[in-house]
């Protein structure tokens, strides 16, 4: 068959092929099962139904392709091939159902009609469709094994004409096989099918009859059967000759060429090799050697090197370092401080013993227009009309008025003389009592007068209890107020006088962005400074000195170190930030509780009158 002819060319060219039944394959199996039911009268859609789904083709394309089999008048040879090759996915669905309408399918018996059947659009579109040039050779095999009569074949002009219509429909296949040529030679180049002629035929030899040395040619199928060639009665002769001469030439090539020439000039040639290749690696080795050594103490001197660059702390690092010391301090100092004042101003609501407001009202509302008329009042004020309640002038003018100033007293200073730890810790300074008038002012200025005892309890100790929740109610006032208080208290105590050791290198910062005078230095910063003036310089005022940017230009490793140097500084206002946060958020919550207070006694005091059963309890 014609199907060998192409398997037979596909062999030697370089393309994948897709596998294929051969033309004895296709004449069993499933395909002869399906073409004897067709036969014996079965309908089509009984036999698609049994093989839906196989072969990648659905049941209505199967009981397409067998109807049209069976009204095509197609031999059961082809249904057989055809029903096979759309199993084995040789023939895709389309190109079957092409196929099964074509007439007396299998009953083809002229080049002619092969030719036509091949050029018929339907067919020639679907197999161009597959794109892949391995399975369209293999769909045109399994047409071939179908509709081709191989005797057609026996001429060659036949040949000619069959592969010069493959080469026109199919040109990516014959660029394949090597044009024109390569395709005739794939049909010629099976001996069976065309008698005994070997592959490679070309079309010029004659390919019927008898031959000058007495070939013979036939066709049975594509079972291909052997040429036969008379022997010749000289053939003995010829063979003993050729059999002594290629003797002669093995002993030749063996003893004389070989173990007699080459082989002793190999020997001495290695030899040579071998004396001259150690001489060299000598010389080599030593080469390597020398070159490792120097590249090792070159090495070594490039470390020492990069050590003296990287450990050569800048300037700019130490004074990072410098301002930072006793930072840890300050800010204990200032905790402690924050702590002073909300207990200072806790005690004085609740008339604490210990403290100015112990008699109640009076007694605070006395000392504090006591210590106002002593340091804080200015007669201009009440239009000039506080000369008579402060006949002289405060010793410190700077003072008037600060007790109601929050900007001068507190905002606007670095530093407060505020030490509670300090040598002068029993004296409070000026700073610290304009503080605690400043809070006096704000929060709690007129104070809760003193209950009675006899009105709180009995002699006896039984407990009034009307008079003591009103006295509860009272605390819950001054529990709220603290949360504000503590906000004040915090930021206060930020100012707080700070450690002593850093002050020196704080003030020097100050000095190289220009300020000169100590006086001057000290009344920014404050003789030890606080908490929050070491952080003013370490996140403000360092950067505004133009050396931090020229010092950038430095070693990368100290540019590093003072990127990590900021970053720790940075890590630092987070945490105060975040105290920040959770101060402002305390302050909301307590806000919101006392906008839901009314709403909260409403639900209570009407929960008797819903349920009196649980107010008779």
């Amino acid at each position: 068959m014609v199907a060998c002819l192409f398997l037979a060319g596909f062999t030697a060219a370089p393309i994948v092929m897709m596998p294929t039944l051969s033309y004895a394959q296709t004449t069993g199996g499933i395909g002869q099962t399906v073409a004897n039911g067709l036969t014996s009268g079965q309908t089509p859609a009984q036999l698609a139904t049994s093989l839906a789904g196989q072969g990648g083709a659905s049941l209505q394309q199967w009981t397409s392709i067998l109807t049209n089999l069976q009204t095509s008048g197609a031999t059961p040879s082809a249904i057989t091939g055809l029903v096979n090759g759309v199993l084995g996915e040789n023939i895709p669905p389309a190109l079957a159902t092409t196929l099964s309408i074509v007439p007396q399918l299998g009953n083809i018996n002229s080049i002619t009609d092969l030719t036509n059947l091949l050029n018929t659009p339907d067919i020639r579109n679907a197999l161009n469709g597959l794109g892949d040039v391995g399975q369209i050779a293999g769909s045109l095999q399994s047409i071939l094994d179908i509709a081709q009569n191989p005797a057609n074949l026996l001429n060659p002009a036949n040949i000619t004409q069959l592969a010069q219509t493959i080469t026109n429909l199919f040109p990516d296949l014959a660029t394949a096989l090597g044009g024109l040529t390569g395709v005739a030679d794939a049909l010629t180049s099976v001996g069976g099918l065309l008698g005994g002629i070997t592959g490679g035929t070309s079309l010029t030899e004659p390919l019927s009859g008898q031959d000058p040395v007495n070939r013979t040619y036939t066709a049975a199928g594509c079972n291909c059967q052997s040429c036969h060639t008379h022997i010749p009665n000289h053939y003995s002769a010829v063979r003993s000759h050729t059999q002594v001469e290629f003797q002669r030439h093995r002993s030749w090539i063996v003893n004389t060429f070989w173990l007699q020439n080459v082989l002793p000039a190999l020997q001495l040639m290695a030899e040579q090799l071998t004396a001259v290749g150690i001489a060299q690696i000598q010389m080599v080795g030593a080469m390597l050697d020398a070159k490792h050594q120097l590249e090792t103490q070159r090495i070594f001197q490039q470390m020492m090197a990069q050590a003296h660059k990287d450990y050569q702390p800048s300037e700019g690092m130490c004074t990072f370092g410098t301002t930072v010391r006793s930072l840890a301090g300050s800010e204990r100092r200032s905790n402690l401080a924050q702590s002073a004042f909300a207990q200072r101003m806790n005690q004085r609501q609740v008339l604490n013993g210990d403290v100015l407001s112990t008699e109640g009202l009076d007694s605070d509302r006395r000392s504090r227009l006591q210590h106002f008329i002593a340091n804080y009042c200015d007669q201009a004020d009440n239009a000039n009309g506080l000369g008579r309640l402060c006949r002289t002038a405060v010793p410190n003018p700077a003072r008037r008025n600060i007790d109601v100033d929050y900007t001068r007293n507190i905002e606007s200073r670095l530093t407060l003389d505020i030490d509670f730890m300090g040598p002068g810790a029993g004296t409070a300074s000026e700073d610290e009592q304009d503080v605690f008038a400043l809070a006096a002012n704000l929060f709690a200025n007129k104070i809760a007068s003193a209950a009675e005892p006899e009105n709180l309890a009995a002699q006896d100790g039984r407990i009034r209890l009307s008079n003591v929740e009103k006295y509860m109610d009272l605390r819950s006032i001054f529990a709220k107020r603290s949360v504000a208080q503590n906000s004040f208290a915090a930021i206060t105590s930020q100012r707080a006088a700070g450690a002593p050791e850093s002050a020196p290198y704080t003030k020097a910062v100050l000095r190289e962005l220009g300020i000169e005078d100590t006086e001057e230095i000290n009344q920014l910063l404050g003789e030890n400074p606080s908490y929050f003036a070491q952080m003013e310089v370490l996140t403000k005022k360092l950067y505004q000195n133009p050396t931090f940017y020229t010092e950038l230009y430095d070693k990368p490793v100290n540019v590093e170190r003072k990127g990590a140097a900021m970053q720790a500084i940075g890590l630092m206002q987070d945490r105060d930030l975040y105290n920040s946060l959770l101060r402002s958020e305390v302050v909301l919550s307590v806000l919101l509780e006392t906008m839901l207070q009314r709403e909260q006694d409403k639900v209570i005091n009407e929960g008797p009158k819903r349920n009196p059963a649980a107010g008779a309890r």
